[in-house]
């Protein structure tokens, strides 16, 4: 899951973001879904929601973390749906590029289920470098 706000992005965004990285995918316009396809017998699927349950979402997970400012602002979240964990924590490499494809297209709070972590975004943890 990857919360944001509304504003900064889209599914377009992510499909424009995509490009870049050249990962093929397709995109799914009557379920508004991408999906990825992967080197492997998987594809990941990615789907965009809005909304106040999503804020309450982003709170929720936040909660007594660095990070629950700025995901109490989050109103969005696009969610990238994989049918075999182990398979891809098998390809650690692909889900991370496109997760960080997705992260980098939102500038949003990349939060993992199965490990209950939260990373910021690429782009601004970037610039605390310089």
């Amino acid at each position: 899951m990857i919360f944001f706000k509304k504003e900064n992005s889209d599914i377009k965004s992510v499909c424009e973001k995509l490009d870049r990285y050249r990962y093929s995918y397709n995109y799914d316009d009557n379920n508004e879904m991408i999906i990825i396809k992967s080197d492997l017998s998987f594809d990941f699927k990615v789907n965009m929601l809005v909304g106040k349950d999503i804020n309450e979402e982003a709170i929720e997970i936040s909660e007594n973390s660095k990070f629950e400012a700025e995901l109490s602002k989050c109103d969005a979240m696009f969610e990238i749906k994989i049918e075999n964990l182990d398979i891809a924590l098998d390809e650690i490499n692909t889900l991370i590029e496109v997760q960080g494809a997705v992260q980098d297209a939102c500038k949003g709070y990349l939060f993992t289920p199965w490990n209950g972590n939260i990373s910021e975004p690429w782009i601004d943890w970037l610039l605390k470098l310089r």
